[in-house]
């Protein structure tokens, strides 16, 4: 659906930053869960907190395998949403991808704050990615971080080379 976007960026001289279902779990818990608690969505909170638990729990065990290679695992409990949504004019209450996307932009800036690019896929007509591109304005200038916003109609045009120019000429919103 992509292009093939990863390969793009790397060949224009790009690094390509993915995150993994895993960790994304682990950057929206805190919230999601006051949200569900909020909400009264007890039963929901009674499924997934402990669901999360076991998920960390295995995770410390096969981390230790690689624990040479690569960083220690993500820990949910992340309480800075609050100063991140008034940071966007949003609320807990409101959920939703956009909300989790600024959520994972934050964790992304606090992880690797020598990022440079964000590049945000869209399908056609997807409204929350629609939400986020219209946010781009706001997250170029609160985190001084180009967002470059690729839409895929689905018709094959190639669209990928959109980001050449933010990739070889890179600039710091300020």
């Amino acid at each position: 659906m992509n292009q093939d976007l990863i390969h793009d960026i790397e060949n224009a001289g790009g690094e390509v930053l993915v995150t993994p279902y895993n960790e994304y779990v682990k950057i929206i818990s805190s919230a999601q869960f006051k949200k569900w608690f909020k909400q009264g969505e007890i039963f929901k909170l009674l499924i997934f907190r402990p669901l999360l638990s076991l998920v960390e729990f295995l995770e410390k065990k096969y981390f230790a395998h690689f624990k040479r290679l690569i960083q220690d695992p993500l820990v949910s409990g992340n309480e800075e949403y609050h100063e991140i949504f008034s940071r966007f004019n949003m609320r807990l209450e409101q959920g939703g991808e956009s909300w989790d996307n600024i959520l994972k932009i934050f964790h992304i800036l606090k992880v690797h704050p020598d990022i440079s690019l964000f590049v945000q896929t869209n399908p056609a007509f997807c409204c929350p990615a629609l939400i986020t591109e219209a946010q781009g304005r706001d997250i170029e200038r609160i985190t001084g971080v180009p967002i470059v916003t690729l839409t895929y109609d689905g018709t094959g045009t190639p669209i990928n080379d959109r980001i050449i120019p933010y990739l070889r000429y890179p600039r710091r919103v300020y």
